[in-house]
């Protein structure tokens, strides 16, 4: 029997969460981290995740230390760095034409059609005139994306387990 790999996106703002260790969603995120290294699920991102971390909220421009840090945590072998190539861009137009969204929001969700992951974690909610990545919750895809907060009891039932037993792992 095999272990069934979850595809878990994670867009910018849940690496500067990682980062930044925010309280609210540290636990879940770094679960994530630590089910991705014993290869309980995969983390898939944008190559634009990586530009988009060079500066955090409330800190702008982070130190040329710091960032190299956080380029080097997207080399983990568990970190599926997907390109922004023709296809995801085509989609990502396809996506702004249809839903509103901007242009880097789009790429993300084009990139999390195209990897086929089981889950977009984001915290991007609405800001301005803009409705956020949360908004699109079940609204983008065939099947459509599950998109969410870093939240432990959406992540956790689909490895199978339940809060208090994150160390078990799951057989199919």
């Amino acid at each position: 029997m095999s272990i069934k790999i979850k595809r878990i996106y994670w867009d910018s703002c849940a690496f500067i969460h990682r980062f930044e260790e925010t309280s609210e969603y540290q636990d879940a995120l770094a679960e994530m981290v630590c089910q991705a290294e014993k290869k309980a699920c995969t983390i898939v991102t944008s190559a634009v995740s990586l530009a988009e971390v060079c500066k955090i909220p409330d800190q702008g421009m982070l130190p040329l230390e710091q960032t190299q840090k956080i380029l080097r945590f997207f080399e983990h072998e568990y970190i599926e760095v997907y390109q922004a190539d023709r296809v995801i861009c085509e989609e990502a137009h396809h996506i702004i034409r249809l839903n509103g969204l901007l242009p880097m929001d789009a790429i993300h969700m084009a990139t999390a059609l195209v990897a086929k992951v089981d889950l977009v974690v984001t915290t991007d909610s609405k800001k301005y005139r803009r409705k956020g990545l949360l908004f699109y919750d079940g609204r983008i895809g065939n099947p459509p994306l599950k998109v969410t907060l870093p939240d432990l009891g959406i992540f956790l039932p689909m490895l199978g387990r339940q809060e208090g037993n994150e160390g078990a792992t799951q057989k199919e």
